[in-house]
């Protein structure tokens, strides 16, 4: 059965701002993805990562984002619109309300309903529907063949169930709920005492309460609570086969892919997503918008907003087999790793007790610099020596200085006066200089007046975080290479152990006239 473009996009034209770039009469025959879509196919395109398939597309028409127009035009017909996705879920609804048309309402004669009960008006029950004694069945409801709706259970308005759903005594469902084929609601909660050497039932009291614009994949378990309910809030959508504990509290608009399991008395925050085959354990907490990955188990609670993995990836069995037995030496390994590092701390501490300090030497024969003597290799003066300690030198190979950062540099009275940051150049500059105290170093010279040391070269700076006012830039600089009065550094400068920048710097000495 067709249907016509315009009719499609008249349908939308109140909820959508759409734009129509076809002939509203084209029919279109089905709907289909972009790849497989024939000439009378409408279909859609979301994700930019798939423009490539655009062009080649034979659909009658395509649905896009503003940002896709031109390429969409290029090819054909295309409605624009600014959430495709959106706009093509609202499309498969039009289109099953004009190919799939509910029933005329109507109660099957082979259908069990207790006298008690209360059916709301244009209910359609199906064959072999058990509707037990004070159930109420709200307007407009559909159950489907073998339903079976427990004592003063409650089915909200206008929701349908699919063949074999079961809604426990006292259980409540939300208006516009939708339960495919297989769902049970409210059967026991697993709850058992032990004793002596086997197990005492505990009754499963409680009951589940379900919101509004619910839906509950096929096959689908949510157990009853204990004492109190069991609660999934409105807009909640639950693939199949997934197992939700006894009082379990799902917060509104959350996903749950298949698969997953949901242990008791675990809460559940609002808009969050959790993966197939994800297990989150019990009595845990998971914050709003936190997202699971597929097959992860959760052992912790979440409590922060965020994308949370955890599983033991996949690999060859005797790899797998190998990791695994690394894993179970851990602790060990760890014990072991935390005796050896005192060890090594405790042979520092000695030889640091037994040489003596001056103001010039640390520990390990690597070389000090003060300020004093910073003055005396750099012809850099305030305000810009931007250098104030060097902590140590290996002749030939490296060198370590810092740089304390006060809101009184000058540069930051215009760089930024509203959020004062140092100039990434500056930054470089300060490196620079701590690469002549290791070229100075290295040749074992004192610079006089009339020795220079220029910039020949910069590559690969990047800045990685800002420097502000109060942090202690830390300046690792290493010699690479030294030809021909050319010196080529690597340098690092970080703030707490994070990297600031890090760059290439090539230097030169010259000697003025």
């Amino acid at each position: 059965m067709t249907l016509r473009l315009g009719t499609i996009f008249d349908s939308l034209a109140d909820e959508f701002e759409a734009t129509l770039f076809a002939d509203p009469a084209v029919l279109i025959d089905k709907l289909a993805p972009i790849e497989a879509a024939e000439l009378s196919d409408l279909s859609f395109l979301s994700h930019p990562k798939y423009l490539n398939k655009l062009a080649a597309s034979a659909a009658a028409c395509v649905i896009v984002s503003p940002a896709m127009k031109d390429a969409a035009l290029a090819r054909g017909g295309c409605i624009v619109v600014a959430d495709p996705y959106r706009y093509f879920a609202r499309v498969t609804q039009v289109w099953k309300q004009h190919h799939a048309p509910l029933e005329a309402a109507r109660i099957h004669p082979s259908a069990c309903i207790d006298a008690s009960a209360q059916l709301g008006e244009g209910v359609s029950i199906a064959a072999f529907v058990c509707i037990g004694a004070g159930a109420v069945i709200g307007a407009g409801v559909r159950l489907g063949e073998h339903c079976v709706i427990g004592r003063e259970a409650v089915v909200g308005t206008s929701s349908r169930l699919a063949a074999r759903v079961t809604l426990g005594d006292h259980c409540l469902l939300g208006e516009r709920c939708i339960l495919h084929s297989g769902v049970v609601i409210g059967s026991d909660g697993f709850g058992f005492a032990p004793h002596a050497g086997r197990w005492e039932k505990i009754e499963q009291l409680g009951a589940v309460r379900i919101g509004n614009d619910v839906e509950i994949g096929a096959n689908t378990c949510i157990d009853r609570g204990a004492l109190g309910d069991t609660v999934i809030e409105d807009g909640v959508k639950l693939d199949n086969l997934i197992q939700i504990g006894h009082n379990v509290h799902v917060g509104q608009h959350t996903a749950m892919a298949g698969c997953v399991g949901v242990a008791g008395s675990a809460q559940i925050g609002a808009h969050c997503t959790i993966g197939g085959g994800a297990v989150v354990l019990g009595h845990l907490r998971l914050a709003d918008h936190v997202n699971v990955s597929a097959a992860s188990v959760v052992t912790r609670s979440i409590l922060k907003p965020g994308h949370y993995t955890g599983f033991f990836p996949i690999d060859d069995n005797a790899a797998w087999e190998k990791n695994a037995a690394t894993l179970k030496q851990l602790h060990t390994l760890r014990d072991r790793l935390k005796r050896v590092e005192k060890q090594i701390a405790d042979q520092l501490k000695e030889q640091t007790e037994e040489q003596p300090k001056t103001a010039s030497d640390s520990t390990n024969g690597k070389i000090m610099m003060d300020i004093h003597q910073i003055l005396k290799q750099l012809p850099h003066r305030y305000p810009f020596l931007l250098v104030d300690r060097v902590l140590e030198v290996e002749k030939g190979k490296r060198i370590k200085a810092l740089k304390n950062v006060t809101i009184n540099e000058p540069f930051f009275g215009g760089h930024f006066p509203h959020h004062p940051v140092m100039p990434g150049v500056l930054i470089l500059e300060a490196m620079a200089q701590v690469a002549a105290l290791l070229a100075f170093d290295t040749l074992g010279t004192t610079p006089d007046d009339k020795t220079v040391y220029y910039f020949a070269g910069i590559d690969g700076a990047r800045f990685k975080r800002p420097v502000e006012p109060g942090d202690q830039l830390i300046m690792d600089v290493s010699l690479d290479r030294m030809k021909s009065g050319i010196f080529k550094f690597k340098g690092t400068a970080r703030v707490n152990d994070l990297v600031a920048c890090e760059a290439e710097l090539m230097c030169t000495m010259r000697t003025l006239p």
